[in-house]
């Protein structure tokens, strides 16, 4: 057999006649970047049910392609921002006096849940489920909405004879989608549903509630990539500073656009306290045109129809403990004065101490919580209040 030349050989190889004769292996193909994976956050009686969450989670990555991550609301103790505003205010004295839940940003609090899971995206699944027997009516034998039908209602008749009850369920909520955009509005599909079934021969459920929640699915948009600094921006400028700084320190980094966010968010937050405590100060001290002849009851509130908030109650009894801590005005050998309730001085012993009631946890933990949960915690708040004479009496 005569050799193949080189020049036939690299012709049947496609190869230029210079280019030799050697092989080169194929190019492996690029992996594709992982999908970013999406939270997915429930609520409602529905999830009561043995299995619901999961089922529901597997519709989400089914329609949306992303993987789903099952996240539980973000409760007071693992709320970023309590950690974040106690740092803050054991490092800027003036800012220890901070509410750190802002209450007014509860409709962004979707993205506490992607912080604490490290998703760019939040679904909130929120379905209460109901179902009850009741008797049948000539109306229900007529309705055709009432099953069942076809062979199922001739079984039904066989076994049980004419139906004796009628059995409902119903379903309502909402499936909504939080994308952290420039956009304020986050998309939302209410969900209602209802059917009805003759008995005997009701199925075991009536309602597909995965079902349901997967047309609901499919009218939201798909996840997209996240604009951090947009959405930062848009925290500040709705009144949310410590949220907004909780979002750069997670997902900025800590250059220039970090930083000028930050010195935004702080200055707002310094703003605010100003506010609050001038606010608080006319509301529950003596006002300068008062009578002399009125009573600390009579001038403590400056207006008998308003109802002071658990927080502002607590600020006031926080500062109340400072300026009466006898103990302490010794300790650093200054003589004890009478302050009007709620007016923080600036003795730094006292400011010092009006911080630590904050940074420590009292604040929030030993007033706030135990005014805000129980009635009768906000009674005995008001109650001490009243005896130091901070609050009018109730009228008998």
């Amino acid at each position: 057999m005569r050799p193949v030349s080189s020049f036939l050989l690299a012709a049947a190889l496609g190869l230029s006649p210079g280019a030799g004769c050697a092989l080169r292996p194929p190019a492996r193909p690029t992996a594709a970047p992982p999908v970013a994976p999406v939270a997915l956050v429930t609520d409602g009686s529905a999830f009561t049910r043995l299995g619901m969450r999961e089922r529901i989670a597997k519709a989400v990555e089914q329609i949306s392609g992303r993987p789903v991550l099952l996240v539980d609301p973000p409760e007071r103790n693992s709320d970023r921002r309590r950690g974040l505003a106690a740092k803050l205010a054991k490092e800027t004295r003036e800012l220890a006096g901070y509410d750190w839940r802002e209450p007014r940003c509860t409709s962004e609090a979707a993205v506490l849940a992607a912080l604490a899971s490290s998703t760019d995206a939040v679904y909130r699944v929120t379905l209460d489920a109901a179902a009850h027997t009741r008797p049948v009516t000539p109306a229900d034998l007529r309705s055709p909405a009432a099953c069942p039908r076809g062979l199922r209602k001739v079984l039904a008749a066989l076994r049980g004879g004419e139906p004796k009850a009628v059995r409902e369920e119903s379903v309502t909520g909402s499936v909504a989608l939080s994308l952290f955009s420039r956009s304020p509005s986050a998309p939302r599909v209410g969900v209602e549903q209802r059917a009805t079934c003759l008995q005997p021969g009701a199925p075991a459920t009536l309602l597909d509630l995965p079902a349901i929640v997967a047309d609901a699915l499919r009218e939201l948009p798909p996840p997209h990539a996240p604009e951090w600094e947009a959405y930062t921006r848009r925290l500040l400028a709705a009144g949310c500073p410590l949220l907004a700084l909780s979002v750069a320190e997670a997902r900025l980094g800590t250059g220039p656009t970090f930083k000028n966010l930050q010195s935004a968010a702080l200055d707002t937050m310094r703003r605010s306290v100003d506010r609050r405590a001038a606010r608080d100060l006319a509301l529950y001290t003596a006002a300068p045109e008062a009578p002399k002849s009125a009573t600390p009851q009579e001038s403590a509130l400056s207006s008998p129809e308003e109802e002071p908030s658990c927080s502002a109650l607590c600020s006031m009894h926080m500062i109340e403990l400072c300026n009466n801590d006898r103990a302490l005005w010794i300790e650093h050998r200054v003589r004890w004065e009478a302050t009007p309730c709620g007016t923080r001085r600036h003795d730094a012993f006292l400011e010092e101490c009006y911080r630590q009631q904050w940074q420590s946890g009292t604040f929030d933990d030993a007033c706030v919580a135990p005014c805000e949960t129980t009635s009768e915690g906000r009674e005995r708040l008001e109650s001490i209040l009243r005896r130091a004479g901070c609050l009018p009496d109730r009228p008998s």
